[in-house]
């Protein structure tokens, strides 16, 4: 990484990337941005605080031939890496060491060719958010897809653990055509043991409930703003020889019904499936490294106050370690546009 910034930072980073920044005619900053940029670059891929990484720029020779400062140069200090970092988040391209990094990705073809099924265990892509809405998830799901060669003419697996498993993202990728292996959530049940949700034999288009012992009752419209329906057994549990392994509740067995409950039914029976397990126990521990790097360094703790501010910062920890992935697989530049190297 060093070596590859010492000579190509200029290239990756070239100063119009950064013109709106500084709009003054009034002077300019007293660092480059191409060397600010750098330098977060390498603080990111290195998770290091503001203090640590000018102490690197300072007495590390890699550190200096990679950011372009000279020898003696100790004129760095982190309010410039604050500064820079104010100017880049309150701009209109936040993202922009990001964006850079991912326009090698295409330049080079690598999601095309032999090199794909390497990054495809690397998880190199461009969804990533620090917020866990069911919104910010269906959007990284959309921007995955959008990014995969082939993927409007052909299916696309994607892959995730539980937190991933939920009614509208099932929906986006059913809609979009593609098929989902996201680890359902194990149900609850109220007994130990006992019936659980999938043990009901559930129609939603009728509108009924049938319990394991065989009862049947109308399932309700949908009310509150989770849009819940509910079937009551309450007069149905008096009696039932099944009631201890059902419901502890005196009234008997309610049966709450949310929305998108035939997709989550309908992805708990496909994880039940050998294929379905065999094809997620291939793709997890790719996944599961690729978060593992993400965190690595003590990054599992966000390193700003703001979800603007940590937002760029994952951002930019994402765009460090996808050019490392790149580096290893021979990135460079030809004197007319990014490519492999060729190994053997």
């Amino acid at each position: 990484m060093f070596a590859f910034l010492a000579e190509h930072r200029g290239r990756l980073f070239p100063a119009g990337m950064f013109a709106d920044m500084y709009p003054s005619a009034n002077g300019r900053p007293s660092m480059p941005p191409q060397i600010l940029a750098a330098a977060i670059t390498l603080q990111a891929l290195h998770g290091l605080s503001d203090f640590a990484t000018v102490l690197e720029l300072r007495c590390d020779l890699r550190w200096k031939a990679a950011c372009g400062l000279g020898l003696h140069d100790t004129a760095f200090d982190s309010s410039l890496l604050a500064y820079f970092r104010r100017r880049l988040s309150r701009s209109t391209r936040p993202h922009r060491v990001f964006e850079a990094v991912r326009e090698v990705v295409k330049a080079t073809g690598v999601l095309k060719g032999r090199h794909r099924r390497a990054l495809d265990s690397t998880g190199l892509d461009d969804a990533v958010a620090t917020q866990d809405t069911v919104t910010q998830i269906v959007s990284a799901v959309r921007a995955v897809i959008r990014e995969v060669p082939g993927a409007e003419d052909e299916p696309v697996d994607a892959f995730g653990d539980t937190a991933y498993s939920t009614g509208p993202t099932h929906q986006a990728l059913q809609h979009a055509g593609h098929r989902g292996f996201l680890k359902p959530a194990p149900l609850k049940t109220a007994v130990p043991g006992g019936f659980g949700l999938d043990d009901f034999a559930i129609d939603t288009a009728a509108s009924t409930v049938t319990c394991p012992a065989g009862r049947t009752v109308p399932l309700s419209d949908p009310s509150g703003h989770k849009m819940q329906r509910k079937a009551l057994f309450t007069g149905q549990c008096t009696g039932c020889p099944l009631r201890e392994r059902c419901s502890t509740a005196k009234a008997g067995r309610i049966v709450t019904i949310r929305p998108h409950h035939d997709l989550l039914a309908a992805s708990r029976r496909a994880a039940t499936d050998p294929d379905w397990q065999a094809a997620y126990r291939r793709w997890r521990p790719p996944v599961e490294r690729a978060v593992a790097w993400l965190v690595a360094h003590g990054n599992r703790r966000l390193r700003h106050t703001g979800t603007i501010k940590n937002n760029a910062w994952l951002h930019t920890r994402t765009a460090a370690l996808n050019l490392r992935i790149l580096i290893n697989l021979g990135l460079h530049h030809n004197g007319t546009t990014w490519h492999i190297r060729a190994t053997a």
